[in-house]
């Protein structure tokens, strides 16, 4: 039997994980960055599960707990991206994030800057 279950492993960042009668197969992972914004940075389904949507099934629970805690989100696993992309019928609705690289570290940052994404107002 398939489930899905939701682990947050730290308060900045957390995962879900896909299950086949308890054996781990696949995972989505993803990290916060700040209070209201998640960056889903990975996802992975075992080669020998692979076909059969499993990494969609991934998705939707991801991004259903997305809605339900009112976050944005800035899809930086190739995975995510398309599949908002590809299904804007399923997933457009979702707020997403604007990051910069941060001069100094070379990491993502959060933007101050207002967006004219009209996803973003509110």
């Amino acid at each position: 039997m398939i489930e899905i279950k939701h682990i947050d492993k730290t308060p900045e960042n957390g995962r879900f994980v896909l299950l086949d009668d308890g054996k781990e197969i696949g995972e989505m992972t993803y990290t916060y960055a700040g209070s209201d914004k998640a960056v889903f940075d990975h996802t992975f389904v075992h080669p020998d599960y692979r076909g059969g949507n499993k990494a969609a099934l991934l998705m939707d629970r991801a991004m259903a707990w997305v809605r339900e805690k009112g976050l944005s989100i800035f899809p930086l696993c190739p995975y995510v991206d398309r599949m908002i992309r590809v299904f804007p019928d399923k997933y457009g609705d979702l707020p997403l994030a604007e990051f910069e690289i941060n001069e100094l570290t070379g990491e993502l940052q959060p933007c101050n800057v207002p967006s004219d994404n009209p996803k973003n107002e509110k």
